[in-house]
C-alpha cells in the first residue's frame, strides 16, 4: 500500500507552488535538490515503498499492479493522488524536506537540456520487469528510453490529431474553454464514450514524447503504459495535466466538492465515482475522488509560465445535439466523421485509429492503454468508445477512404481486422453550431 502521507495537511502553514521545470536553468540550488532527491529515490532498494521503483510500478508494470486510471472520470484525481505520493518520496531525502515537482509546460515549445542529463535521462532497471503474461519486457540493466530534445518539440508542436484538427495545444486550450467537466474530461458518457478532451491531448503527449511505437523494436518510453511512470519526464509531463485541471477548476470556479459536481452530474454519466465510497476509492493510495478534488487542501498550488495565453471561447463545430437547441449547420467543406463501437478490450497495447486513403493516413489520433486491457479495471468499465475526426469534404468525397486501427504493444505494431475489434461503424455529418 502506498496510503499518501499527513505530511502534506499538517507539516506545511503555508501553500507549495510547483514551478515551471523552465525556471530551474536559472536556480541551480533547486535544481540539484531535484536531482539529489531522484538520484537517491533510484538508488533506493527495490522492496522500498518510498524508491523509484517502487512508485513508478504503480502506473502499471511490473506486474500484478492494476491501479493506473485512464480514460475515465477518476483519471485526473488518480493521477493528481500519485503525483503527490512521489513528493512524499521525494522529501523523505534528507535536504530534499521542501522540494516539489516542477512542471514541464508542453505548450511552450521548450524542454530545458538537462532533461537528458542523468538523473533525468533515463532509469536503469536493476530487476527484471514481467508483464500478467510472464512475458520479461526489461532486463537487468536495460534503460527507458527517449527521443532526443530537438525531434521531441517537433513532433509535440507540429503533430495534428487528424485532417483540418487539433495539435496538442489546440486540444489543450479547446478543453480549459469547456463549461462542463465531460467537456473537459474528455471521456464523457457511459453508453458509448468518446475520446477528446485533456484525455485526448494526454495520450497524444504519451505518444508523441516517447519513442516511435511503429518502429519494431522495444519499447520502454513514455509512449506506453508498462514503462511510462519510469521515464524521469513522466513526472514532469503529468505534473503539467494537473496543473492545466487546476487551471480550469479555477477558471469555471470547481475548486470545492459541491460546486465541481454540479459541472459534472449528467444523465447518462453519474457521480457516483465522487459519491461512492467504494468505486471512489483511489488506490493503493487510501483515499477516495472527492478527497482529491481541491488540490489547495494538499498545500499544492502552480505558478503560471511566462507569457500563458488567458483563456478564451473555442468555437468548435459539432456533429449532433439534442433537438431543442438552435442550431445552424457552420461548414460544408467540413464533416466530422465518427469511428463508433472500437472494441478496446480486443487490441493488446496503444493503438493509432486512422482513416486511410490510397494507402495514406488522412486522419489519426493515438489511444494510450496497457497490453492486457481486458484485465485493466478502467479500460474494462468503456470497453467500447468512439473517435470523431473533422475531415475535409472533398478528402473523402472523391475517393474511397477506409478505417485502419495498428496496435503498438509488446509485440510490435500490427494493424488489427476492423471485425477483430467490434467491427466499428462509419458516422459521416455535417458540422453544427
Amino acid at each position: 500500500e502506498c496510503h499518501l502521507s499527513s505530511l502534506y495537511l499538517i507539516d506545511f502553514s503555508e501553500q507549495l507552488f510547483r514551478r515551471s521545470l523552465r525556471e530551474f536553468e536559472d536556480d541551480a540550488d533547486d535544481l540539484e535538490k531535484l536531482k539529489k532527491a531522484f538520484r537517491e529515490m533510484m538508488a533506493k532498494d527495490l522492496d522500498d515503498p518510498s524508491g523509484y521503483f517502487k512508485i513508478a510500478g504503480i502506473h502499471w508494470l511490473p506486474a500484478p499492479a492494476l491501479y493506473c486510471r485512464h480514460h475515465e472520470n477518476a483519471y485526473n484525481p488518480w493521477h493528481r493522488a500519485y503525483l503527490i505520493a512521489f513528493e512524499d518520496a521525494m522529501r523523505k531525502i534528507d535536504g530534499c524536506e521542501d522540494v516539489t515537482l516542477p512542471y514541464w509546460d508542453i505548450q511552450d515549445n521548450y524542454i530545458p537540456d538537462f532533461m537528458w542529463d542523468e538523473p533525468f535521462a533515463s532509469y536503469e532497471f536493476r530487476e527484471e520487469v514481467r508483464d500478467f503474461r510472464d512475458v520479461v519486457l526489461a532486463e537487468v540493466g536495460h534503460r527507458t528510453a527517449r527521443q532526443d530534445r530537438a525531434s521531441l518539440l517537433t513532433r509535440v508542436r507540429d503533430y495534428v490529431d487528424s485532417s483540418r484538427g487539433l495539435t496538442i495545444d489546440g486540444y489543450i486550450r479547446k478543453a480549459l474553454s469547456a463549461e462542463r467537466w465531460q467537456q473537459f474530461n474528455g471521456w464523457r458518457g457511459t453508453t458509448m464514450p468518446q475520446h477528446d478532451g485533456i484525455i485526448r491531448a494526454h495520450d497524444l503527449g504519451h505518444g508523441l514524447c516517447g519513442t516511435n511505437p511503429m518502429i519494431d523494436v522495444p519499447n520502454r518510453s513514455l509512449s506506453v503504459p508498462n514503462f511510462a511512470a519510469f521515464d524521469p519526464l513522466f513526472w514532469f509531463f503529468h505534473c503539467n495535466w494537473d496543473r492545466l485541471w487546476w487551471r480550469w477548476q479555477n477558471h469555471v470556479n470547481a475548486t470545492t466538492v459541491a460546486r465541481f459536481k454540479e459541472l459534472a452530474e449528467e444523465d447518462d454519466d453519474p457521480t457516483d465515482w465522487i459519491d461512492d465510497p467504494v468505486l471512489s476509492m483511489l488506490q493503493p493510495f487510501g483515499v477516495n475522488a472527492a478527497h482529491m478534488i481541491d488540490s489547495s487542501a494538499w498545500r499544492v498550488e502552480y505558478t503560471s509560465p511566462p507569457g500563458e495565453s488567458p483563456i478564451t471561447a473555442t468555437a468548435l463545430g459539432f456533429g449532433s445535439s439534442t433537438a431543442e437547441r438552435g442550431l445552424r449547420i457552420v461548414d460544408s467543406e467540413t464533416y466530422s466523421v465518427r469511428i463508433k463501437g472500437i472494441n478496446r478490450l480486443a487490441i493488446p497495447g496503444c493503438f493509432y485509429v486512422e482513416l486511410v486513403q490510397g494507402g495514406e493516413s488522412i486522419a489519426s489520433t493515438y489511444i494510450f492503454q496497457s497490453d492486457t486491457p481486458h484485465l485493466c479495471p478502467s479500460c474494462t468499465k468503456s470497453g467500447l468508445f468512439s473517435v470523431d475526426f473533422l475531415v475535409d469534404a472533398a478528402e473523402i468525397s472523391d475517393a474511397p477512404f477506409q478505417v485502419r486501427i495498428t496496435c503498438v504493444g509488446v509485440d510490435g505494431p500490427r494493424e488489427i481486422p476492423l471485425e477483430e475489434c467490434g467491427s466499428p461503424t462509419v458516422n459521416v455529418r455535417l458540422l453544427l453550431r
